[in-house]
């Protein structure tokens, strides 16, 4: 009985290995996401940690334009740091093939990562953005600021997704100016010379 006992639990050790994101929900993207609506000025709400905004301390915005190149976009992200200084970064983002609520932005070239836009609001009021491993999510708006129903709603999605809100940031939004009232035309830059979020 010991022996069988045994043998069993060495084999759930190797079929089902134990990890930070075994027991995790898994993500799904959006499968059919009109591109378009992406577009425009995009505030920060609230954030995971990384890399890329450790100097922001307000004003996260993102700017989206549809880029020449079929199924790329142009981004363009800003923030204002603690010391008061601006923050920005331009980067491109390539939509895959096969759905088009995953983005992949290049980080060494020709490497890249996935972003997927996990939500976004019927009336394209707010946008969830996140990696499928867990490990990133970003909120944005339309607005500088989301009324607390929206926000509950909202987190109640990115829970039942996997995601832990107790890691998120909420970024304040202090000057409530859009980085432009509409979507400019970006210059492309190399991927190996872009910006990465990490």
């Amino acid at each position: 009985m010991r022996f069988q006992l045994t043998g069993f639990l060495v084999a759930a050790f190797f079929l089902f290995p134990i990890g930070p994101n075994s027991f995790a929900q898994s993500v799904t993207a959006l499968p059919h996401l009109d591109v378009n609506k992406l577009s425009g000025a995009w505030f920060e709400i609230a954030r995971y940690p990384n890399k890329r905004e450790k100097l922001c301390a307000a004003d996260a915005q993102e700017l989206v334009a549809l880029d020449d190149k079929a199924r790329h976009l142009q981004l363009v992200d800003s923030c204002t740091a603690a010391k008061g200084y601006s923050v920005v970064h331009n980067y491109s983002a390539k939509i895959d093939k096969q759905t088009d609520g995953k983005l992949k932005i290049p980080t060494f070239f020709p490497l890249a990562r996935p972003y997927w836009v996990l939500a976004l609001a019927p009336d394209n009021s707010w946008l969830v953005i996140g990696l499928a491993n867990h490990k990133a999510l970003w909120i944005f708006a339309k607005t500088p600021t989301l009324d607390p129903t929206t926000l509950t709603q909202i987190e109640a999605l990115t829970t039942a997704a996997g995601y832990s809100t107790a890691t998120l940031i909420f970024q304040p939004q202090k000057s409530y100016t859009p980085i432009t009232s509409q979507a400019p035309t970006l210059t492309s830059t190399h991927p190996a010379a872009a910006a990465t979020p990490q």
